[in-house]
């Protein structure tokens, strides 16, 4: 009877090799196609390249771009940039984090136009991970560590420290995914005229702790608490020494989402540049973001504050500026003020924190500083599988006009309304058309700062294509 029932039980001799055997169609494999990213690659971490469980994912990234304006002085510029990077990965990662990894990428950079001429290849990431332990079998929570050459994003926003530059961090997923945690500690080195890394050290520390906590009050609403500390030491004999603690959400209440911000940063810096003398830091911001999705419309509103220093002259320093943050919000690189780094501001960020540094790059941070007052509202629209439409208009306003040099009563920096339209070609993200643009108009600072009150446009086109 024993005999029988063996020889009526299916066949369980493993596969020798359970990638190669059948294609998704459950059809015989013949050929790997290494210029189609969908179907079976092994260059796109589908198929093991050693043994069972160990991949390659190779991306590369093309993404010219132009720009131009009307501005008295501006130039139409060319800007392409090409990433290539490539990373070795043990791991089944549809079910489970990965037990290491191995990462390296480089870009190019090629820019025409105007003041920044510069042909480039710099280093962007190189680290390393390695998962510690499982902290529950059945829900594959984990603890890991990556050191190196990596991105990091303080706040999951990028309101507080978004770059990629050298640390190492400490994090993981405990209780189902419900808690996830990263401690971190950055050593930044200079950055090259493109963006990419060097080997020079910034003389700065970043400590950065984050604690993701899901369903917190109710279903649906996500906390993220901050915690981080920025030491810097680049200017000599001027150490600035600061701490974070913030509040963020990325929740729901329904069908309506809301995403509110809350940062208080405290602490001293050894001489101010624009005071002149040594000030004690205690500065803020806060902000919400609303949206509410409708069938193929997204209905968006956000107001923001940051706080600003009304007496530049004194001790005291009181407008909010970050560590170093990275936002592609309110219209993003299309936006002429967050996008195009006017009115103290830089690239990616609405803060007008008038950064000055020793070396000339502007990257330590100044909390004396005209702060911000900004209201946005905002339309997303679908217009079909590869058609995406986005709409802002900006409101923007000094918190503090003293620390920009003006009165009082010229506060307002003005007005802008920007779009964009997104076109897939293949109904995927692997190849991109976007154009773009923005009219801003001055208001009372906007005129002092820019010497005039023309409205001011800006256009941009770009292609991004990736494997």
């Amino acid at each position: 009877e024993a005999e029988a029932l063996r020889q009526e039980a299916p066949d369980r001799t493993p596969l020798p090799n359970r990638w190669r055997r059948l294609d998704p169609r459950g059809l015989p494999v013949v050929g790997y196609p290494v210029l189609n990213p969908y179907q079976q690659n092994p260059l796109k971490g589908d198929l093991a390249v050693l043994g069972q469980n160990t991949f390659v994912v190779l991306t590369l990234l093309g993404a010219p771009a132009t720009t131009f304006s009307n501005q008295d002085g501006a130039e139409t510029q060319l800007n392409t940039r090409f990433i290539g990077a490539l990373e070795l990965f043990n791991g089944l990662t549809v079910f489970k984090p990965k037990n290491w990894s191995v990462k390296g990428s480089f870009q190019g950079v090629v820019n025409q136009g105007g003041a920044n001429d510069l042909s480039e290849v710099e280093l962007l990431e190189l680290f390393g991970e390695v998962k510690l332990a499982n902290l529950g079998d059945q829900y594959y929570d984990f603890a890991s560590v990556r050191g190196g050459l990596q991105a990091f994003n303080a706040d999951l926003r990028g309101f507080l420290y978004n770059d990629i530059n050298l640390g190492g961090q400490f994090f993981g997923e405990a209780a189902a995914n419900r808690y996830r945690w990263a401690a971190a500690v950055f050593l930044p080195r200079e950055k090259g005229p493109g963006g990419g890394l060097t080997f020079t050290t910034n003389n700065q520390t970043v400590v950065s702790g984050t604690l993701v906590a899901e369903d917190v009050a109710r279903p649906g609403f996500n906390a993220i608490l901050t915690a981080a500390a920025n030491l810097d030491d680049s200017v000599e004999d001027a150490g600035l020494n600061v701490v974070y603690l913030g509040f963020t959400s990325d929740g729901h209440v329904g069908r309506l989402f809301v995403l509110p911000t809350a940062y208080l940063a405290f602490g001293t810096d050894d001489f101010n540049p624009v005071a002149g003398q040594e000030t004690s830091v205690s500065a803020f911001m806060a902000g919400i973001e609303l949206a509410y999705p409708k069938n193929w419309l997204t209905y968006r509103a956000a107001a923001f504050v940051a706080s600003g220093d009304s007496d530049p002259d004194d001790d005291s320093a009181t407008g909010f500026d970050s560590i170093l943050d990275n936002v592609g919000l309110f219209g993003g690189a299309t936006s002429f003020v967050v996008g195009g780094a006017s009115f103290f501001t830089r690239p990616n960020s609405f803060l007008p924190a008038g950064r000055v540094a020793a070396s000339g790059l502007g990257t330590r941070a100044n909390f004396v500083n005209p702060g911000i007052q900004l209201l946005n509202a905002g339309l997303d629209a679908v217009v079909s599988p590869r058609i995406f439409a986005q709409l802002d208009y900006n409101y923007f306003r000094f918190f503090e006009p003293a620390a920009a040099g003006l009165a009082d009563d010229a506060a307002a920096l003005g007005q802008e309304i920007n779009a964009a339209l997104r076109f897939r070609a293949f109904l995927n993200e692997n190849l991109v058309f976007q154009v773009g643009g923005s009219a801003f108009l001055p208001g009372t600072a906007g005129e002092a700062l820019l010497g005039a009150g023309d409205t001011i446009l800006t256009g941009n086109v770009a292609l991004l294509a990736l494997f």
